[in-house]
């Protein structure tokens, strides 16, 4: 694992940790990182007690930097393979922390009773007996990196490839339905006069 890697994963742990203790009636031990052992098949990044209003449990916690609902299927998958394991079953809650988690990966943890947590402050907690929902919109950092694929040169990419594909079908290569010639993107009022 790169250094980078290591330093983000810190960092969203040390964000976590502050939130949790910034709840009332929450107490957080510091995580503790698991590493791989020899006969272990599936791991997890940390675990954190936390004692919640005298009830104690554990977050198996997953860390990732970014997660969209394409990754959450893998992510669950993990989780609940080592959630499973007969020392974790009782207390373990298989638990997300990230920098940047979309609302679409959102409503599917939360959908699977997985816990998660962003830095832009979003925590979900379901233990047995225990409901923590805290919701903030996206990381700045998500929400721009979101947006940028819509605007600017890229935004109409597909959409003007599609519609320049179907001129070039109906009416000849690079002329719309009045001949005008297409510019490169497949735009007619861009191309100029005929």
């Amino acid at each position: 694992m790169s250094e980078n890697a290591r330093g983000n994963e810190r960092f969203v742990l040390e964000q976590l940790l502050e939130a949790l203790r910034e709840l009332p009636q929450v107490e957080a031990s510091t995580p503790v990182g698991k590493r791989l052992e020899s006969g272990d098949q599936y791991r997890i990044d940390a675990e954190m007690r936390l004692d919640i209003g005298g009830t104690d449990i554990v977050l198996l916690i997953e860390i990732k930097k970014s997660v969209y609902p394409r990754d959450v299927r893998q992510i669950l998958w993990q989780l609940n393979r080592y959630a499973r394991e007969p020392e974790r079953r009782a207390s373990g809650v298989p638990f997300l922390a990230a920098a940047s988690i979309s609302q679409g990966a959102r409503e599917l943890l939360r959908h699977e009773n997985v816990g998660y947590y962003d830095t832009g402050g979003s925590l979900y907690v379901p233990a047995r007996g225990i409901y923590i929902l805290v919701e903030k919109p996206p990381p700045k950092t998500l929400e721009k990196s979101v947006r940028s694929l819509f605007r600017g040169k890229r935004a109409g990419g597909p959409r003007a490839a599609h519609h320049a594909r179907r001129m070039v079908r109906r009416n000849g290569a690079g002329r719309d339905r009045r001949g005008r010639g297409l510019n490169r993107i497949g735009n007619p009022h861009l191309a100029g006069a005929p």
